[in-house]
């Protein structure tokens, strides 16, 4: 099993597990989403990690209003990357660590955890 399987197999996210213990987890998975990012030598700017439980924007059952989701921009060089096949590192490198990559639906910048359906 290669040190990538282990850990996948690590941050398997069982259903049962509570919104707290998730965004715990959440928080441990965004810190080696960062590490992994700045290693490739990209630098981050945030955007959406956390929606008041009452805004109009998005999905009303947004995982942002969960603490469980936050979209990010890339940056190189002091360029902005905007396209989602920008992201497909990133991505691809969030689901091998358990979580959902928005770029499975045309949006890049947006990493999860799923949680009661919503991904």
């Amino acid at each position: 099993m290669t040190k990538l399987e282990r850990i996948h197999r690590l941050l398997t996210v069982p259903d049962e597990m509570n919104l707290g213990d998730k965004q715990e987890l959440f928080s441990k998975m965004y810190m080696k989403l960062l590490i992994f990012v700045h290693d490739k030598g990209y630098g981050v700017r945030q955007k959406h990690l956390l929606r008041c439980k009452d805004c109009k924007i998005g999905h009303k059952r947004s995982l942002h209003k969960s603490s469980l989701a936050i979209d990010i921009v890339l940056t190189k060089d002091d360029n902005l990357f905007s396209q989602t096949e920008d992201y497909l590192e990133a991505g691809e490198y969030w689901e091998s660590i358990g979580g959902s990559w928005g770029g499975r639906f045309s949006d890049g910048g947006h990493f999860s955890l799923a949680h009661n359906g919503m991904r």
